[in-house]
Order: C-alpha cells, then structure tokens, then sequence
C-alpha cells in the first residue's frame, strides 16, 4: 500500500517491554504484514548499539530503522533547557527531553529524507509520550501529518506517586504535578495532528485540548497481544509464581517490595515450598539482593518473557501506583495463566473478579488467593478460559491493527 507509516520512539526500542515500544513494534509488525512501510526513529543514549545489536527482532517489524545517540553534550543542552522553559513557560520536565538543537536537526533532516520520494498524505508519524514534545511542531514544518501516542497520563501517574514519596522527592514531584496538570488540560497540539491517543480511557480522560478541531480525534488503543504466538500446550510448571516488568519502573520497584516483604512472609508461613520468580529489565542493587532468598529467583533482562511465564502456576501483579494498562496482566492470561492483582490494575481492563482473575488489595488477601490457586487449580481452568476468551476479543493485535487502520488511516 501507498502508506508509510514513521513510528519516533524517545527511548530505547529494545528489550520490547514497555508499553511504548511494544505498541510502535507490535504495531509496525502487523502494518507491515498489511504491505504499509514502517520506519523506526530511536532516540536514547545507546540507541545505535541497541538497533545495530538487534536489528534482526527489529527488522521484523520496521523497513527502516534510524538511530540517533544522546550525547553528553546534547543531554547538558537539553538539562539547561528543561530548567529554563520550567522556569519561565511552567513546562513539565519530561516535555524537554530531546530540546535539543542538534538532536532535532538530525531528526528533521531524516524526516526530510523520508519525504523525498513521497507526497505529503501518503506518510504519517506516530509521536510516542510528552517526552517526544519537542518534536510535535518539526512534523508540520516538514509537512507530514502525525498522531500523538500518549500511551498514559502523566497527571494520573504521579498522583499516585505522591503517595509514595516523603520530604524533598515529595515537594519536587508535587511541583511538577502542578506544571503537568496544565500540559495534559490544555495540550499544545499542532494543526497537522489527527488524532491523540491513550491506552486507556481513563487515561484518555485526563487529555483536552482548547486548540481541538472538528478533525481531531481522541482514541483509545490498548497494549494488545500478539495471540499467533500463544501455545495452548502443557507446560512443566518450574515456579509457582512469577512477577514480570521493568525493574527500573518505579511502579514495579514498589510491587516487588510489598510482593517479597508483605505477601511472601505469610504465603512461606502456610507453605514454605512455594517458588517465586522475578524477572525483568535492569533490576537495582537491592532488587538484586532478593535473588539470595530461599525459593525466591531473580532473572535479569530475560530475552524470551513468554517462556518464563509459561513455566509458572500463577502471575502475580500486585500494583498499586502507575497509570495506563499493566501490559503483564493480558500477557499472562494470553499464556493461560491465572493472574492475582489489584483492583486498580483490574479496571482498566474492565477484568472481574472470579470470573477473569482474582482481585486482592492487601497482603493477606493476596496470600490467600495465592494457596487458593494452588490448592484449587483444577477449580479455576474455567475462569482461566473466560479470560482468554475475553481478552483476544479485545486486545488481540489484529483487531488493533484493523482498527489503527480504519480510524487513524482511514482505510
């Protein structure tokens, strides 16, 4: 098809674990499949070693594939700038992460590029978090047309981090709530984007604009699921739990702690044999140090999630704090493994108790579904079932591909 389709990334595109690049590469995979062209533009500190060190997974889903570094120099710039437009624009911190001269002319100059042998309404960019807000208007000075992926809000997120946070870590992030309140209410949209869009819609509540058009759109499009590669076989089961994320999230960081320091103690009391696993990306020192206790393994930066999840009885989400979709509750259901987490990452999802999971929301409930689930597994391969079933009809990739393709390309 006529379409090429620019996906701009403000972080690393490798492990495919956060929301942001499993949307842009689950995405761009199946748009390609559709015969539409797909680019990556990755911006981070590593962002050429990352791509070059995985360019055959990422060649999967992207034709093109451009990396541009942040270097010591530009960061320093982009420090300087982010200090000065919080001072005297009241713009969020995280609205300047690529302000920087260098790093825009680089990217305005493969947009460019990009443009060449294409006309104007045959390519679209898909704009990744406010942390790509300084980009937005370089899309209508080269004069392609965009999307704004939000994926969350920010409002939402460090709400619920205050919560969290005492003295100075408090007052800064309170301060910053202040300025992106503002950001989210009142988004500084350029006149060439046609759509802005969240995972959720509570998170699409928290999105206005007083520069919205009649062609303006405000969209939800989930994480989904990449179902094609689900196997339905048995599986020997090596664990008994699994908690799954980023380690350096702090939303994962603080589920971890409740999980090894409040839920586990009273789990070990009832049945000491019982094995957790912990596995995610970049995991700190003290996350580190769990690894050392009894029936408890810590894998760092696994390549192959599914598998590991495949391997254990029971996905355990126990979060608290965070805004969007916990993308690890749908993919354990999608492996057919039952999931314990909270009502706040439930309703998202709009999952049930008892009927799609179970909900649990202090420590000792969360212990009792856990020996519930293992001392009743047979009982509960019916709501595993009515998860499953649930969830492939609306996270599944193909339905969100068909529907980015109607509703964005309008084709």
């Amino acid at each position: 098809m006529d379409k090429k389709i620019i996906f701009i990334l403000p972080r690393e595109s490798y492990p495919i674990q956060a929301g942001q690049v499993k949307i842009a590469y689950f995405l761009a995979k199946n748009l390609r499949d559709l015969g539409y062209k797909t680019v990556l533009i990755s911006i981070d500190f590593k962002a050429r070693d990352i791509n070059n060190n995985n360019i055959n997974t990422l060649g999967e889903a992207y034709d093109e594939i451009f990396s541009i570094n942040i270097s010591v120099i530009n960061f320093i710039e982009i420090v300087i700038n982010a200090i000065l437009m919080r001072l005297f624009f009241k713009t969020p911190l995280q609205c300047s992460y690529l302000n920087s001269r260098k790093i825009l002319k680089k990217i305005e100059n493969i947009l460019v590029l990009i443009k060449k042998d294409w006309e104007e309404d045959e390519l679209l960019i898909n704009f990744f978090s406010i942390r790509s807000y300084s980009l937005w208007q370089l899309s209508k000075r080269v004069g392609i047309k965009n999307v704004i992926n939000l994926v969350d809000s920010m409002t939402l997120n460090i709400s619920e981090k205050l919560t969290k946070l005492k003295n100075l870590k408090f007052w800064f992030w309170k301060y910053e709530l202040n300025a992106i309140k503002s950001f989210e209410t009142n988004l500084p949209i350029p006149k060439n984007t046609d759509a802005i869009i969240a995972v959720s819609e509570i998170d699409l509540g928290y999105f206005s604009s007083s520069n919205i058009r009649k062609t303006e759109k405000y969209l939800q499009f989930p994480v989904g699921i990449d179902f094609n590669k689900n196997k339905s076989k048995t599986i020997e089961k090596s664990f008994d739990l699994i908690f799954t994320g980023s380690l350096s999230y702090e939303p994962n960081i603080n589920a971890v702690y409740f999980l090894v320091k409040s839920i586990m103690p009273i789990v070990w009391r009832k049945n000491k044999n019982i094995k957790l696993l912990i596995a995610g990306s970049k995991p700190s020192k003290k996350l580190k140090s769990f690894g050392r206790i009894n029936n408890l393994s810590l894998i760092e930066n696994p390549k192959e999630m599914n598998n590991l999840i495949d391997k254990s009885l029971i996905s355990i989400a126990p979060m608290f704090t965070g805004s969007g979709q916990q993308f690890k509750i749908i993919e354990a259901i999608a492996r057919r493994v039952p999931v314990i987490t909270t009502s706040k990452a439930a309703k998202p999802f709009k999952l049930k108790h008892q009927k799609h999971l179970f909900i649990a929301d202090t420590a000792s409930e969360f212990a009792e579904c856990i020996i519930y689930i293992i001392n009743n597994y047979e009982n509960c391969l019916g709501i595993i079932e009515e998860a499953y079933n649930f969830i492939y009809q609306k996270y599944n990739w193909e339905k969100i591909t068909k529907n980015y393709v109607q509703q964005i390309l309008n084709q």
